[in-house]
């Protein structure tokens, strides 16, 4: 069976379980399926421990350790990002950040193919920075003309967040876990009082699988949190045989009490009761106000309407200038020329097979774009393209 690509991002304040939840996602036997992209050393003690038992992560990558006192800490990180600013004060700085991104790149390349489950970034907020960097120092490679109006992170983060995600899925990495720290919500140049919003960019909604706000819940034994979902992506799509009907429905209910992988794997398997669900399934008014500055679904769409043409544009010039990452490596495509019969699942890989065929990828762009064809969709509609 194919491996099914997935993004989860969870967010919450610091010290409420954000990386335990992160690295606890495969069960102890396969710890060394896990790789670890570490930023601040917030997974040193979890090591510690687990090292103790004679059980290690599969590759522990420590950012802090290579960069250390060379960038600010994610604090400061969110707190120019959240005013709109680059994340960098001089150019030394923002070089940094270029490195540290192209390190990341340097890393994940390595992996051996098939050998890892899950990938963790904890945190995300230097890797958004290294992505932001290595666009601005590169929008004409790029295709980036203009930055006014959030265009740098549209036409040349965006895309490099999707590309990067899917080098590290078609290394058979099935799950991607990025942690987030909580900013402030800002009107022009000042914070409003008493608002918090995830720091990862919006867009991510937009890729995500899972999306997870933790907050603390003292009812719940050895401190777990509980959990406020943000989006699923991973419910039940009813299928019934009998009646030759599908009717989906969203297996988690809006808040996790005991928001652990324990319980989420539960409601996944069982779904809850989503007519008289339990009280403490239910968001309190106080957590309601606490995210009502994310985008709603609709909100989303709007954004990304008018983004797709520029993104799928800068895709053609990425591509031609060898930044579109390999999807798949030398030891998967004997298999990939195998399965030449087998329908691509993401435009990645629709693209790769659009240009070894010798075509042109604008025609591809574009005729993906007139059917309203995405990666959601492109492996059932494949046919209507050839």
């Amino acid at each position: 069976m194919d491996s099914i690509n997935q993004l989860y991002v969870i967010t919450g304040p610091r010290g409420v379980g954000k990386t335990t939840l992160a690295l606890t996602q495969l069960p102890p036997s396969q710890i060394d399926k896990v790789v670890v992209v570490d930023s601040e050393n917030s997974a040193n003690s979890f090591r510690r421990s687990i090292n103790a038992k004679g059980r290690d992560f599969g590759k522990y990558i420590n950012l802090l350790e290579r960069f250390k006192d060379k960038l600010p800490s994610d604090d400061d990180l969110l707190s120019k990002i959240s005013r709109g600013d680059m994340p960098w004060t001089d150019g030394k700085e923002q070089s940094m950040f270029t490195d540290l991104y192209q390190y990341i790149l340097d890393q994940i390349s390595q992996l051996k193919p098939n050998k890892y489950k899950t990938l963790v970034f904890d945190t995300g907020e230097k890797l958004e920075a290294g992505i932001a960097a290595y666009a601005e120092a590169n929008k004409k490679k790029l295709g980036v003309t203009d930055t006014s109006y959030g265009k740098l992170w549209t036409q040349g983060v965006f895309p490099l967040y999707q590309y990067l995600l899917q080098g590290i899925w078609d290394r058979g990495i099935d799950t991607v876990i990025i942690n987030f720290h909580l900013k402030s919500v800002w009107e022009g140049k000042r914070p409003v009082p008493g608002k918090v919003t995830h720091a990862g960019k919006k867009l991510l909604y937009y890729l995500s699988s899972l999306m997870v706000w933790l907050v603390n819940d003292s009812r719940n034994v050895r401190g777990a949190p509980a959990g406020i979902v943000l989006k699923e992506r991973l419910g039940d799509p009813g299928m019934d045989l009998a009646s030759d009907t599908w009717n989906p429905k969203t297996n988690l209910p809006p808040r996790i009490p005991t928001c652990d992988w324990e319980h989420i794997n539960g409601y996944l398997a069982n779904g809850f009761n989503y007519e008289h669900p339990d009280p403490r399934e239910r968001l309190s008014e106080a957590e309601k106000e606490m995210i009502s500055e994310l985008l709603n679904d609709a909100q989303i769409k709007l954004m990304l309407t008018d983004m797709e043409l520029e993104r799928e544009q800068n895709a053609v010039q990425m591509a031609e200038a060898g930044i579109l990452p390999t999807t798949r490596t030398e030891e998967v495509n004997v298999v990939a020329e195998a399965d030449s019969d087998v329908a691509p699942q993401t435009k990645a890989e629709a693209m790769t097979r659009w240009t070894q065929s010798g075509k042109a990828l604008p025609e591809l762009l574009k005729r993906l774009r007139e059917k309203g064809i995405s990666d959601e969709n492109i492996g059932e509609r494949w046919s209507e393209i050839q």
